[in-house]
């Protein structure tokens, strides 16, 4: 994917707005590597498995789960 994507940055955090779905969770360990502490997820169109992804992304952080059970549930999207 070779997108750009709009940036803004007010008050010490940056929204990255986008039109297509994006997944960074492949990409963790450099965000949290690059000094960023905490993460937002948004959803706008998605309806279903909101919580799941969620739940992936918050495991994935917290060590709860590792490289390979994250790169599986990418795998099956």
């Amino acid at each position: 994917m070779n997108i750009d994507f709009y940036m803004e940055r007010k008050n010490g955090t940056t929204t990255i707005y986008n039109s297509v779905p994006l997944m960074v969770l492949d990409t963790m360990d450099r965000i949290y590597n690059a000094n960023v502490d905490t993460i937002r997820l948004d959803f706008t169109f998605e309806n279903q498995g909101i919580g799941e992804i969620q739940s992936i992304y918050y495991d994935y952080a917290k060590g709860i789960i590792n490289k390979d059970k994250r790169d599986k549930f990418i795998k099956k999207l």
